[in-house]
């Protein structure tokens, strides 16, 4: 696992954050989750049911408390907020993501212009969700429209590795999903590779279609 990445906060705040309040909480503890990752606004908004407005004055308020640091790309628990955030009960990330597809990258396409290409995009079912660093290698993460399957692609040197968390109601929908980001990875590839009709099957066999 990378090295986490978390933003330190502003040294002129108090020693001691205030406490807590319950929606505060669940947005510390959705970042943390996703600790080396920059989670946007919509992204939030979705796995939280949170109205616009309510997470627009919850992350301000956290934010001027030092509690989480403001990028164009999202927002990232900083270490003051992971440690406002111990002693409260939150529940884990899921379980590790499940590969679908790992191909080394051609020459002619360089890590950081997949990065690029595809960062913020949305794919069809698949709604943009946030982008994580570590050293040596970029993650780009997608939701499922419902908010409970995941898409996630993986660079790191000159390899990807695409990966799914399914959907616990429908562990097909995730597997289904990834065909579009499959397609734009086929276009920077090249033609040859698009003229290639690949039957990609995620575990247990379910057709990535």
């Amino acid at each position: 696992m990378a090295e986490s990445t978390t933003p330190p906060a502003p040294a002129n705040l108090p020693a001691v954050p205030a406490p807590l309040e319950d929606r505060e909480r669940s947005v510390l503890a959705q970042l943390a989750r996703e600790m080396d990752a920059w989670v946007t606004f919509q992204g939030l908004r979705r796995q939280l049911g949170v109205h616009q407005q309510a997470l627009s004055r919850t992350l301000r308020r956290l934010e001027a408390d030092g509690l989480v640091a403001h990028h164009g790309k999202g927002y990232q628990l900083t270490d003051r907020g992971a440690t406002a955030l111990r002693g409260h009960a939150w529940s884990p990330a899921p379980a590790d993501p499940m590969p679908v597809l790992e191909a080394l990258l051609p020459p002619y396409v360089a890590p950081g212009d997949v990065a690029a290409q595809l960062a913020r995009r949305w794919f069809g079912g698949l709604r943009w969700y946030a982008q994580s660093e570590g050293p040596g290698e970029t993650t780009l993460h997608w939701l499922t429209e419902a908010g409970k399957g995941r898409v996630s692609l993986r660079i790191h040197g000159g390899a990807l590795t695409l990966e799914v968390q399914p959907d616990p109601a429908d562990a097909t929908q995730g597997f289904s999903a990834v065909r579009p980001v499959l397609a734009a990875l086929a276009e920077l590839y090249g033609p040859a590779v698009q003229k290639v009709d690949l039957q990609f099957r995620g575990a247990n066999g379910f057709p990535l279609t």
